[in-house]
């Protein structure tokens, strides 16, 4: 099976390097590597010409924000199956692909999602273990599910148009909602498959009101679960100096499942 690998990229400087490192070194073969740039003029622009017979296809300053990015990806593919890492991200292992490929029976499930390790700029490390539960307990207090732990179609992106634009932070989690709502549940690994970096657009729970949002626009926001959502969005605002502390993300990685 052909996996298209979809970067993308706006000014991430040095952190291009070992998403393209991570990508360039996998054991799986039939992998084609696809790379949108918003119109980069950093080290990582130079990272991407120093290495452009590295990179499959690439695209330059098209794209009007995230979403808009990863629909960009989609068109260029040509892989049966799409996964985005995108830039400052890394797969677990070298063997990554590999080891989603020979997990994931496609022709039962649509889509897969893995675990993955959190790493904060602290280099604090915290582990989100993604067990198999009801679907609907994925996403309904908020996202657990990883982007770069995903594994997915391009023909289920392509059914449900692609990302949403209208969401400028937490357009993975409404393809997640989306999906479960309309009954196209994930296949689920306890296996780590990325290295998500916090920080830019990914610090503070900056997507809670998308994920609200989100939630209502598929009837699946509760009010018990929008109080647990509002409690961590608290809790990421003005609780920095608890969470530093590891065992306490660990301890909420736990109670999140």
């Amino acid at each position: 099976m052909k996996v298209s690998v979809i970067t993308i990229n706006y000014n991430s400087g040095n952190d291009f390097d070992k998403t393209l490192n991570s990508v360039i070194s996998q054991t799986y073969t039939d992998i084609e590597y696809i790379v949108v740039d918003g119109g980069s003029s950093d080290k990582s622009w130079e990272t991407i010409n120093r290495n452009r017979d590295k990179i499959d296809k690439l695209s330059v300053g098209q794209d009007s924000g995230i979403a808009d990015a990863f629909n960009i990806g989609i068109k260029l593919s040509s892989g049966k199956a799409v996964i985005f890492l995108n830039a400052g991200d890394e797969f677990f292992s070298k063997h990554t692909i590999d080891e989603i490929c020979k997990e994931w029976d496609s022709e039962k499930f649509e889509w897969i999602c893995g675990s993955g390790l959190i790493i904060y700029p602290d280099k604090r490390t915290v582990q989100r273990i993604i067990q198999y539960q009801q679907p609907q307990n994925l996403i309904n207090r908020g996202c657990k599910i990883m982007h770069p732990s995903v594994m997915i179609l391009k023909s289920t992106l392509e059914k449900f148009g692609g990302y949403d634009t209208a969401y400028k932070s937490a357009m993975d989690f409404e393809m997640w909602v989306k999906l479960i709502a309309s009954g196209i549940n994930p296949q689920v690994s306890k296996k780590l498959y990325s290295k998500f970096y916090i920080g830019g657009i990914s610090s503070g729970y900056s997507g809670f009101n998308e994920e609200v949002r989100a939630l209502r626009k598929y009837n699946l926001l509760k009010t018990k679960n929008y109080i647990f959502m509002s409690l961590r969005k608290l809790a990421a605002k003005n609780g920095k100096f608890i969470m530093r502390m590891p065992f306490i993300n660990q301890l909420k990685e736990t109670l999140f499942r």
